[in-house]
């Protein structure tokens, strides 16, 4: 730049873009920087804030100075939207997937249809296909999955499919997955949650409400509402239905699964343009939906991950968890100005003691 005046620049916070206001002189070397063209400050010689010009004083303008404005190069993650759950990643990693990659929604895939007993085993009383021909209570397939419990019976059972496809649930990168089944729940007697697990054997555990009376129920259950809380399938692409049923039954009670399938998607490469070597991982595992552009969602982690993040001059955006990355700068007692101080007079968790020493007698404390 020509003849510079002044510089003013706040730093990138982790909820909003950092700015900087430049004054230099109304020359036609100045007068010729565009939009988007890169900025960058440096202080002895090093790198303090980089950005792209976002406003200039109109063409014409006869002020002996110009000002300019810039934004941090985080600017352009305000325009990428994303729009996706993750399950049980690092959020450092969710936010290196925010910026390399776009989601790629696929068509919903069918796990079961309830047509046949392949694959199923179960320890319900009775299991079998409803084979209720004449009355079409099915929304996929041309049968229903028949579960039956007599009087009496108490306790907790399972149904457990072994052949989920793989492209159901392909490193459990689903929107939802969905299901309906009905029982005979008169009373409230029965409770029930269901269990997916995806090729690496990641377990999804959602609770699956069962209405009282008689009715059919359909539940499209969202990734980000699944937890590996009550687990129990060890294995890799199965399915498990487990129905509890609270104390006795007072006589006898059946229900039925019709089907259940999954919206997979997939990802596609983003092209934000920035690197992401230098987004660092932060121990921390989330299970979370974002719609929101990816400035936001990042920002919204930065503040729970007590993180740092910015773009530096080589358009690497950084994101480094609060502790893991050293100060440029630091204090020494012997050679470093110590110009103010703000001491902690708060004297609330302070405790005097006093001890009386008389007559042989001590007391205390006081």
């Amino acid at each position: 730049m020509d003849g510079l005046f002044e510089v003013n620049y706040s730093g990138a916070d982790t909820d909003k873009l950092g700015t900087a206001e430049v004054q230099v002189k109304n020359s036609a070397s100045n007068r010729a920087f565009e939009f988007g063209d890169e900025v960058i400050i440096q202080r002895d010689g090093e790198t303090v804030w980089t950005g792209y010009l976002e406003k200039k004083p109109p063409t014409g303008s006869r002020n002996l100075k110009l000002n300019l404005t810039a934004r941090d190069k985080r600017e352009e993650l305000q325009f990428v939207e994303v729009h996706r759950p993750w399950y049980n990643r690092d959020s450092g990693e969710v936010v290196e997937e925010m910026v390399n990659t776009q989601v790629q929604p696929r068509s919903p895939v069918v796990v079961h249809t309830g047509d046949d007993l392949d694959g199923w085993s179960s320890d319900v009383p009775v299991f079998e296909l409803a084979d209720l021909p004449s009355v079409e209570f099915n929304e996929y397939g041309s049968d229903l999955l028949f579960l039956y419990w007599g009087e009496g019976e108490s306790g907790t059972f399972s149904v457990t499919y072994d052949d989920v496809p793989f492209s159901a649930v392909d490193d459990a990168e689903i929107l939802w997955f969905e299901t309906r089944y009905a029982f005979n729940n008169e009373g409230g007697f029965f409770s029930a949650e269901v269990e997916l697990t995806d090729d690496s054997g990641t377990s999804m555990v959602w609770d699956l409400p069962v209405p009282d009376g008689v009715e059919f129920t359909k539940q499209r259950l969202p990734l980000e509402e699944a937890t590996t809380d009550g687990a129990e399938l060890s294995g890799s692409l199965e399915l498990e239905y487990r129905i509890s049923l609270s104390g006795s039954l007072p006589e006898a009670r059946a229900g039925v699964i019709d089907y259940a399938r999954t919206r997979p998607f997939g990802t596609r490469s983003g092209d934000t343009g920035l690197s992401t070597v230098d987004v660092q991982d932060s121990g921390r595992e989330i299970t979370r939906r974002f719609d929101a552009s990816v400035f936001e969602a990042i920002a919204q982690l930065a503040v729970e991950d007590g993180a740092t993040s910015f773009v530096d001059e080589d358009d690497h955006l950084h994101y480094e968890p609060d502790g893991d990355t050293d100060a440029p700068e630091s204090i020494s007692y012997s050679s470093t100005r110590v110009v103010d101080i703000e001491p902690n007079r708060d004297a609330t968790d302070i405790t005097n003691k006093v001890v009386v020493q008389g007559a042989g007698r001590s007391t205390g404390p006081d």
